[in-house]
């Protein structure tokens, strides 16, 4: 009897919810976005490597930008939750309904429900079918067995579908690299039968009155990949196809904004920012991106930083190769480049550099040591890439710490002349796998534990100076010369470990667009000066110059690690690379025996 009474009242309470909203009392975004966690949506996995929980917070976005009214955005914000013809997984139950009712509405949930229960291709068929009066409402079979009978959707809830189902095609449609999908003229379809429906008219494709054909768009994918696979060799060109694109589809922003990068090159910065502030409204309009290699806030930040004139003189200093390769055009559109004089006050390290720290275990620096070797214990780790625990973390470092550096710096000429005595056979292609265009070619000094006894005995400064500091000579670090080959990238990529920090001495740097980003700021390297960073953060380098771009790259001890760390580390890498030279021996050793046996009983 008891149960029975808290079932009803529970009942009662989710009715009276569902009737407040309904009343105008909505829920905040703050709460929704808890609701969906509450559920799981954010474990369950969708498209493109991306929670279902993105993909309904990005639909929802849109439908807000379309300025739906609150319950067909609640719905799309759960749209899939209850699974659908195409999403199989179940986040959330049929028998559940009552409760979503009391989250998001009656009006709401019923067109979960109905995205849920509803064959789109039958729903489709209906919408498309000549015969057919949206404005008198729809009637659709179930998909589910044993349904009883069809539903009769009002002309309310056939709008409310459509632009649900316009929305979540926009937010996900792309290809695998998130480079444009075929979508647009999908979107454009279902939006021109909105119209016939009872609602408020998505703002695209002029108010969803224009009629845009799948050839066109076809044409249009053509176009904008000719534009930007030809800007690096020819600008006049590319911007011709960016302007096919706009004639084709004037409701794209992406072919307006790379446009308007080409203008300023070319001197026309009215024509840039006109069409740059174009873009920025398509955008709102849409509430996603086209071209989801990057998201609409990243290309309204690149649209905006466009309509800035500060920014022109920076702008024009970059390559149009990145055109290619948004995310890095991005990155050195928004991001303003890091001088080579540092002003970076240092982290509250343990233990900044070796002279101020205590020659002994220290408590906290002991405790992080004894954590790092325990992590080894752990059977799913990869030892190769075991982090060590605790220690603070900053993309860019102030060269001024290091004491290595002024010992560097100061002897430039030496180094310089002693790296231009090494031959091209003393380089050969880096062979990490990495994706890069170009040539990254490089020369070893100590790589990963093994002394290159030849290249240090030809440069004596350069070997002095790294033997002498506390340099990473173990197999958790690199020292050599890098060589950039004109037009050159290195695509973005991380280092295997945060024990060290990475130094760039610049030997020979061309003038013009030539640099790194790591994080999400942009540095670059001088001739005579060093900068330092931490390779474990994202970063990615460039030549786009016509001369080659020549570091000497030094790994160093992360400046937190106390002495007794450092010393701890460097033992355990020696006692691993004598023990693999050993075994290495030993396998060989006994491959040469087994080898002799057989050929002596034959």
């Amino acid at each position: 009897m008891q149960l029975k009474l808290t079932n009803a009242v529970e009942h009662w309470k989710q009715n009276l919810q569902a009737l407040l909203i309904a009343w105008g009392d909505e829920p905040k975004d703050e709460q929704l976005q808890e609701i969906l966690k509450t559920i799981g949506a954010w474990q369950f996995p969708h498209a493109h490597g991306r929670s279902l929980a993105v993909h309904l917070l990005g639909t929802r976005e849109i439908l807000r930008c379309w300025s739906q009214p609150f319950w067909i955005q609640a719905a799309g914000l759960f749209h899939s939750i209850y699974s659908s013809d195409v999403y199989r997984p179940t986040v959330l139950g049929i028998e559940r309904r009552s409760w979503l009712q009391s989250v998001i509405g009656k009006d709401a949930e019923q067109l979960v429900y109905l995205f849920h229960s509803i064959q789109r291709h039958k729903f489709f068929d209906s919408v498309f079918n000549p015969s057919t009066d949206l404005a008198r409402g729809l009637t659709v079979t179930s998909k589910s067995a044993g349904a009883k009978g069809d539903f009769e959707l009002n002309s309310n809830q056939v709008f409310a579908l459509l632009v649900i189902h316009m929305a979540n095609e926009a937010e996900q449609t792309c290809l695998a690299n998130g480079m444009p999908g075929v979508w647009l003229a999908r979107v454009n379809a279902l939006g021109n039968r909105a119209r016939a429906a009872e609602g408020a008219v998505p703002p695209v494709f002029n108010n969803c009155r224009t009629f845009f054909s799948s050839e066109n768009e076809l044409l249009l994918r053509e176009s904008y990949g000719n534009a930007t696979e030809s800007a690096g060799s020819d600008r006049i060109t590319a911007k011709s196809y960016f302007a096919d694109c706009s004639t084709l589809c004037p409701w794209v922003a992406e072919p307006l904004i790379l446009g308007a990068y080409l203008e300023i090159l070319e001197g026309n910065t009215t024509a840039a920012q006109e069409q740059s502030q174009r873009a920025i409204g398509i955008l709102d309009q849409w509430g996603t991106a086209w071209d989801k290699r990057l998201s609409r806030n990243e290309w309204k930040r690149v649209a905006r930083a466009l309509v800035n004139s500060d920014d022109v003189e920076r702008i024009k200093e970059i390559s149009p190769n990145f055109l290619k390769e948004p995310r890095a055009f991005f990155q050195r559109v928004v991001s303003l480049p890091i001088q080579t004089t540092f002003n970076i006050p240092p982290p509250a390290l343990e233990a900044p550099s070796s002279i101020q720290s205590p020659p002994g275990p220290s408590g906290f620096g002991a405790m992080r040591l004894e954590r790092y070797i325990s992590s080894f214990a752990d059977n799913g780790s990869d030892p190769r890439k075991a982090i060590y625990p605790d220690l603070p973390t900053q993309p860019w470092h102030d060269p001024k710490v290091f004491p290595i550096v002024s010992a560097l710096e100061g002897a430039y000429d030496e180094i310089k002349s002693e790296i231009s005595r090494l031959n091209d056979e003393d380089f050969h292609h880096e062979s990490e796998k990495l994706f890069r265009k170009g040539s990254w070619e490089v020369s070893f000094f100590y790589e990963r534990g093994r002394k290159n006894n030849e290249n240090c005995s030809r440069c004596p400064t350069i070997t002095a100076i790294i033997e002498q500091h506390e340099t990473v000579r173990t197999q958790a670090g690199l020292i050599y010369v890098s060589r950039l080959r004109a037009g050159t990238h290195i695509a973005p990529h991380r280092g295997p470990t945060n024990q060290r920090v990475r130094c760039h001495l610049g030997i020979q740097v061309p003038k013009g667009d030539c640099g790194l980003r790591v994080a999400e700021k942009i540095g670059s390297w001088s001739e005579r000066r060093c900068i330092v960073f931490d390779d474990h953060y994202e970063h990615e380098a460039w030549n786009y110059t016509d001369e080659d771009r020549i570091v000497l790259i030094v790994d160093l001890w992360h400046p937190a690690l106390t002495p007794h760390e450092r010393e701890v580390l460097k033992s355990l890498h020696r006692y691993a690379f004598v023990y693999a030279d050993d075994l290495n021996r030993y396998w060989t050793a006994n491959a040469k025996a087994k080898a002799a046996g057989l050929t002596e009983y034959h």
